[in-house]
């Protein structure tokens, strides 16, 4: 969300831009997605976080020191207040200038994965979708390497 906030604003300085599961970027969460987020936004704690992650992630692999970093920092950090812009207006996002890519998570409790890519085809036609099988909102950093790294990497280097 800041980094297209950012690409948005300021769209001189931005020539490539790539969203990892962005959420409430172009579609708004799932409800049951956020009531699932409520305890532990509102009281903060290492089991909530813990739960909540297991229950986003749904089985799929979790590295346990990203885990034991991201339950830790809701213990230790409650306080800490999360950045969140403004949801783009679609004007804004259809003037949108950086060569963007969104890969998404298509098994992703935060928002619907397949309606999210179909409303950006229709509405966005020079954002790039791409879509991980395997992968949650929660796991795409650990998804598996080498589905991450080609999709990365073709995005900033579209011509290899």
């Amino acid at each position: 969300m800041i980094a297209l906030a950012y690409a948005l604003r300021t769209p001189d300085r931005v020539e490539k831009l790539i969203l990892l599961d962005p959420t409430s970027c172009f579609a708004g969460m799932r409800p049951r997605y956020l009531a699932r987020a409520l305890p532990v936004l509102l009281r903060p704690s290492e089991k909530r976080q813990r739960s909540f992650i297991v229950w986003e992630t749904n089985g799929h692999a979790i590295d346990e020191h990203w885990l034991d970093l991201s339950a830790q920092g809701a213990a230790y950090f409650p306080a800490t207040k999360t950045v969140v812009p403004p949801r783009p207006e679609p004007a804004h996002l259809r003037s949108m200038k950086p060569d963007t890519t969104i890969i998404l998570a298509a098994d992703s409790k935060a928002h619907d994965s397949r309606r999210v890519a179909a409303d950006i085809a229709k509405t966005h036609r020079r954002i790039r979708v791409v879509t991980l099988d395997e992968a949650t909102h929660h796991t795409m950093p650990m998804t598996p390497a080498a589905a991450l790294d080609t999709e990365l990497i073709g995005a900033l280097h579209p011509q290899r």
